[in-house]
């Protein structure tokens, strides 16, 4: 966006933060020298940070499913905004935008942000933008008193307005220019400090939100889905609250077919049959009704599929809720900047829980010590002599997860890569699932494995996500083949219990932007990720060639009515 990055406006000074960085940067006075912290930045650091501090870099919950993005010049840290792990003073200048409104004890971080930084800029929404836009994770309304910030328990579970600030910016660009930035002092309170920043909170008369009672989390993270659906929003926005409210509320029919909304919507049709499994209502049949016209390659109007009222406490189903596994990514290679990239891209999913192993055979020395995730990295190193094979056997020994996926030096695999996987074999009758390559052309590669014949096969170990169980019984990699992980694949191909899912990790990174300009860039242009773009051409290029089926099938049989007739 043009123009200058300070603006003005009849209420106020105003910082829109434009593209221009450097243009920020002096209209807070940050010099070249400062060394700058980010605090809560994992979705979408300041790019002048040297050290990025959130709570989490794995889900993605508390950011309307924007997934970590980490970048390879900068530290990463994981600790809460209460308690930051770092000296007194130890900065020039901190940066936190849209955290404190999230966080359990805003007096703590507030009184962190002044201890380890000397000045600081935060940003939070105001009274208008909570009631407007909202966020089902929000904990405080924030007011700003005179360059105090006051905060007050959120006092509603369900949002009054219905985020109705969603529906005028999917239908109106320029609205949401306006919003977020002209008049982004009036949604936002935008506050620079130097020395103590200073709050309150005041204690609240009536009822409150606890974000902490599932049954309240699951309502906020339900009503946000359906309204911003409704509103218009993309439906790649609301998934990560759909399914959060699936999670939360595992017995809610209206829960269960939103998501199975959205999955549809996403053309993500046999998760959205799982979501449906175990429920009779009228609406469930039509969007069951609605997935075999779509799975016969049927033009449907995806628009016109069934919403859910607003109490997601309205009817219960009966079965079992999802089960998310624990996921084990295990990295490995011989060059230690294409290890760590991967391991970055790895740490970056936007999957919960997830764990990742470095099994190297180089030394990683202090390279690895910007990433503090001891609960969720372990790095483990070998001889130097360890073959590729045997780094993956190895990894895979250390690995603690039920599910596994596997990750060559170099290879990136996109935001929802171990998702998407385990989603499939939560859904299919396999235990193990291997993906496409997404070239640096722009081509994907990878047909299905045949068995007993490998030149089929342009899959590599990045693309495989499998279920421990088949992995302990097929054995361990054959550390003297020639090509040991095709071997492996056809190994589990020739066993049946290996599907193809048709999505991408990744190849050859170094010409390609890097995850950060992939996601931002993304979310710039097209509010979609672009793991969601991909699977949107091939979702597109796979209905198409469903319509062409059904056009070969028709005129065949005007042939045969044809040929009867003469």
């Amino acid at each position: 966006m043009s123009g200058p990055v300070t603006s003005d406006n009849e209420f106020g000074a105003n910082l829109p933060f434009d593209d221009d960085v450097a243009a920020t940067c002096r209209a807070l006075g940050i010099a070249d020298s400062d060394r700058v912290l980010d605090v809560g930045g994992a979705g979408n650091a300041f790019s002048r940070a040297d050290v990025v501090c959130d709570l989490t870099f794995a889900s993605c919950v508390q950011r309307n499913g924007a997934p970590g993005v980490l970048r390879a010049d900068v530290e990463y840290v994981e600790a809460p905004a209460e308690r930051l792990p770092f000296d007194d003073n130890a900065f020039d200048f901190v940066w936190c935008t849209q955290v404190l409104e999230h966080v359990l004890d805003p007096v703590a971080a507030c009184r962190e942000l002044s201890r380890v930084a000397r000045r600081g800029f935060v940003e939070v929404p105001s009274r208008v933008g909570e009631m407007t836009n909202g966020n089902p994770t929000h904990r405080w309304i924030v007011d700003l008193d005179q360059g105090e910030l006051v905060f007050q328990a959120r006092p509603f579970v369900d949002h009054p307005l219905r985020n109705v600030w969603y529906g005028l910016m999917y239908q109106d660009e320029e609205v949401r220019r306006l919003t977020e930035h002209q008049y982004r002092n009036v949604f936002n309170h935008q506050l620079s400090f130097e020395g103590e920043l200073r709050c309150r909170v005041e204690a609240s008369s009536g009822a409150v939100f606890d974000y902490d009672d599932p049954n309240q989390a699951g309502r906020a993270h339900y009503g946000f889905a359906r309204n911003v659906l409704l509103a218009g929003a993309e439906p790649d926005y609301g998934l990560p609250d759909a399914i959060e409210a699936v999670r939360l509320l595992p017995e809610s029919a209206p829960a269960r077919l939103l998501l199975a909304g959205y999955l549809a919507r996403l053309l993500r049709l046999p998760e959205a049959r799982t979501a449906l499994r175990g429920m009779a209502t009228p609406d469930a049949e039509l969007l069951a009704s609605t997935l075999d016209r779509l799975e016969g390659g049927e033009a449907v109007d995806l628009g016109g599929l069934p919403v859910p009222g607003s109490d997601p406490e309205a009817a219960a189903v009966d079965g079992p809720g999802f089960s998310r596994p624990v996921v084990t990514v295990v990295v490995v290679g011989d060059e230690a900047s294409a290890l760590l990239e991967s391991a970055e891209a790895a740490l970056t999913q936007d999957y919960a829980p997830l764990e990742v192993v470095i099994a190297s055979s180089t030394p990683l020395g202090d390279a690895a010590s910007r990433l503090h995730m001891a609960d969720r990295l372990r790095i483990r190193e070998h001889p130097a002599d360890t073959g590729l094979a045997a780094l993956v056997n190895r990894g895979a020994l250390e690995a603690k997860g039920e599910v596994l996926a596997f990750i060559i030096a170099g290879d990136r695999p996109m935001a929802h890569h171990v998702e998407r996987a385990v989603m499939y074999l939560m859904v299919a009758d396999k235990s193990a699932v291997h993906t496409d390559r997404l070239l640096r052309s722009g081509e994907v590669a990878g047909p299905e494995i045949v068995p007993g014949n490998p030149a089929t096969a342009a899959a590599s170990l990045s693309t495989l996500v499998a279920r421990r169980s088949l992995l302990e019984s097929a054995g361990f990699l054959d550390e003297t083949a020639a090509d040991p992980g095709l071997d492996y694949l056809v190994r589990l191909a020739q066993s049946g219990r290996l599907g193809h899912l048709p999505e991408a990790t990744i190849e050859s990174p170094h010409p390609v932007p890097s995850g950060a300009e992939v996601l931002d860039g993304a979310r710039a242009h097209a509010r979609m990720r672009p793991l969601e773009l991909h699977r949107s051409l091939i979702a597109a290029s796979e209905r198409e060639a469903g319509l062409r089926g059904r056009v070969r099938q028709l005129e065949a049989r005007l042939r045969e009515v044809e040929e009867d007739a003469s």
